[in-house]
């Protein structure tokens, strides 16, 4: 839907640049799974199988020794120091850790570090944004340890634990008893949880709801979404939305009070009513980190100013005022 007052950002020249990089990131990840492979290692579960994605894609995670890996990157305190860990991968955004006996093959982590690595640079590329500096680096559990512990009701999480000095963002998986879907690598499903990083700090969490906060899990839906169909029609609400409602059994005109499914309507329909779409996340993660929200009501005022048209009408459907 055309905006009102405004132009879109052409996203051609971020195609042409996800694709090249993309491809470059696909060639030295095979590469390096190869060359471990010749070194008694592992390899990827699956070949690439994503689709390009707008915006800057990650640069291939390196080979780090077990002696050199926790040299040259991010300071990560000594909270963790009694625990041994059988995969400790680091960046100076985030450490992979399983602890030991892990019940995750290399093969999984690998490629999940492939896939996180890939979605933070990504999502700074796409919104101009990026997590909160005082987040980082974070620490990702692969499965269930004395920081992560596991809940019937949650098969991943994100949080802010403090680890001694400060708080950091956390993220905890569960790669042994929760199926993720990697079937379109570099996408997993557990790339929804590092969304929420980015989230930190920025937007308020209103009333919270069977699920979860609908503005935090509608907003990390609609961004986890880049990286299936961000190439494609370049636009949220192709095919009236369909296409990613589908994936969870959803359609444009059901609706339900949990908050990852509701949160998943919501931002359809903000597409589809008043043109919302990939291209003004810059634009929202801007008026996001100007400080100045703390209540539903002032993101609902911010995406009005986005979108210059009044969207307190399909906000109130989903029972966000």
């Amino acid at each position: 839907m055309p905006r009102k007052g405004k132009e879109r950002l052409p996203m051609a020249p971020f195609i042409i640049l996800g694709v090249v990089l993309i491809a470059a990131v696909v060639f030295v990840i095979i590469g390096l799974s190869q060359r471990m492979n010749e070194n008694g290692g592992v390899t990827l579960l699956d070949e690439p199988k994503g689709e390009t994605i707008t915006g800057i894609d990650a640069p291939a995670p390196q080979e780090i020794s077990v002696e050199t890996r926790k040299e040259g990157v991010a300071d990560y305190g000594t909270q963790t120091d009694f625990i041994n860990f059988d995969y400790d991968e680091r960046t100076n955004d985030f450490r992979l850790l399983c602890a030991s006996p892990c019940p995750v093959s290399n093969d999984v982590l690998d490629q999940e570090f492939a896939s996180i690595a890939h979605s933070i640079q990504v999502m700074r590329g796409v919104t101009q944004s990026d997590i909160d500096s005082s987040l980082l680096p974070i620490d990702v559990h692969a499965s269930e340890d004395v920081f992560c512990p596991f809940y019937d009701y949650a098969g991943a999480y994100s949080n802010t634990f403090f680890d001694g000095n400060k708080y950091r963002g956390q993220l905890c998986f569960f790669y042994d008893t929760v199926p993720y879907d990697r079937s379109n690598f570099p996408y997993s499903t557990s790339i929804h949880e590092v969304m929420h990083q980015f989230q930190y700090y920025k937007l308020p969490r209103g009333e919270r709801q069977e699920g979860g906060h609908i503005l935090w899990e509608g907003l990390a839906e609609m961004m986890e979404s880049i990286f299936l169909r961000a190439n494609d029609k370049l636009s949220y609400c192709a095919d009236k939305g369909t296409w990613w409602l589908d994936r969870f059994e959803a359609n444009d005109n059901e609706y339900t009070t949990e908050a990852h499914n509701a949160g998943r309507a919501l931002f359809v329909d903000l597409c589809l009513s008043h043109g919302f779409d990939y291209d003004d996340l810059p634009a929202l993660f801007d008026g996001m980190e100007a400080g100045t929200l703390t209540t539903d009501a002032d993101f609902v005022n911010l995406m009005s100013q986005v979108v210059g048209e009044d969207t307190r009408a399909t906000f109130a459907k989903y029972g966000v005022n």
